[in-house]
């Protein structure tokens, strides 16, 4: 397990956010696209193409089970309901989750269930990357409480005659992550956060009409 130390927190943790769960995002790319025992090497060069998605959902229960000829919205379960696009099996299919999670201060130790592969990035840092399969986790020491960005990128690759599992779920010392730690959004500033930063964006200016000045 890995031990990382990230000392940004974007925003107050106890400040309301605009929405639940996270922005996800289904590919369903021709077969073998995503590979399966190259450490995600192949998903990632895959996302970094710019591809076109098949579909739009909200994650809000990332608890999710199938396996190669389950459909993605079922796949989704409570969530398929959010699910608009083009509906495909998961049989080399690639989810991409995006936004913020909300963490304690100290140590956290996020994990992710996954069959296939996946990579978790946190305030910009790859801190777990994964083929296949089975729980990796990640001990993260959060110098402060708040809202961070968090990416997660799954990709399930078929195995034999569509005769393999499909697995994801992110949780949180050992609980699934709930909904109300996750937000599509950023997070807006508290009123005091926010008056702070427009103070320091005030002395900014003043600092470059002193120096246009000499």
């Amino acid at each position: 397990m890995k031990k990382f130390l990230i000392g940004l927190a974007i925003v107050s943790s106890t400040q309301a956010f605009a929405a639940s769960g996270l922005d996800g995002t289904y590919y369903h790319p021709p077969a073998d696209t995503t590979g399966w025992w190259d450490g995600f090497s192949a998903t990632s060069s895959y996302l970094a193409s710019n591809p076109a998605s098949s579909g739009t959902f909200t994650a809000t229960a990332i608890n999710y089970s199938g396996n190669d000829t389950t459909s993605i919205v079922t796949f989704l379960g409570s969530d398929g309901a959010s699910f608009s696009g083009t509906s495909g099996n998961m049989a080399d299919g690639v989810i991409v989750l995006k936004g913020w999670i909300d963490i304690a201060a100290g140590n956290t130790t996020l994990s992710v269930n996954h069959d296939d592969g996946f990579r978790m990035i946190l305030d910009g840092t790859n801190v777990a990357q994964a083929g296949c399969c089975g729980a990796t986790g990640v001990s993260v020491d959060f110098a402060t409480a708040g809202w961070h960005s968090i990416e997660l990128d799954y990709n399930n690759a078929m195995y034999g005659n569509y005769t393999g599992g499909a697995t994801l779920e992110l949780s949180e010392n050992g609980q699934t992550v709930a909904a109300s730690s996750l937000s599509t959004i950023s997070p807006v500033p508290e009123s005091q956060n926010a008056a702070l930063m427009l103070a320091g964006l005030g002395l900014i200016g003043v600092a470059a009409r002193r120096r246009s000045k000499k």
